[in-house]
């Protein structure tokens, strides 16, 4: 597994420095090497990069067809939080194709699952006091 994940690790540097074929090349590998070896949350998550940067790329059906992938495998993995991740990045996707209620009902699905976690990480990120109300200090390092 952490060869899939050194190669992920090149594709996201790659998609960094703005070298998108290069990133599209590792992101395919470390989602092939996570599938050879039956990781299938770790699959969807390379899938979820690997769409992005097809967006990135321009090439939004591909794109389109990865994401909607990744969904499938995170939601058969139990990663939900995955699937949300990949469900915004398609919204984002259709909304670019021009399919506005597609990308409308992908982001509502994704918002009702954050919406019924917290809201997400990020959403706690922005609210100091959520911690302390369930009763753990923030630490910052």
């Amino acid at each position: 597994m952490g060869l899939a994940h050194a190669q992920a690790l090149l594709g996201t540097i790659a998609r960094s420095e703005h070298r998108l074929p290069e990133a599209i090349e590792y992101l395919t590998r470390a989602a092939t090497a996570a599938a050879k070896l039956g990781f299938t949350a770790a699959e969807a998550y390379h899938l979820s990069n690997l769409g992005r940067v097809q967006q990135l790329s321009g090439d939004l059906p591909g794109a389109a067809g990865t994401l909607q992938d990744a969904i499938d495998k995170a939601c058969a993995a139990g990663d939900f939080r995955a699937a949300a991740v990949a469900r915004v990045r398609l919204a984002r996707v259709l909304r670019g194709i021009g399919d506005l209620a597609s990308a409308r009902a992908m982001t509502t699905t994704a918002m009702e699952w954050y919406a019924g976690y917290g809201g997400g990480q990020g959403a706690l990120l922005g609210d100091p006091g959520a911690d302390a109300r369930r009763g753990r200090r923030r630490r910052f390092r």
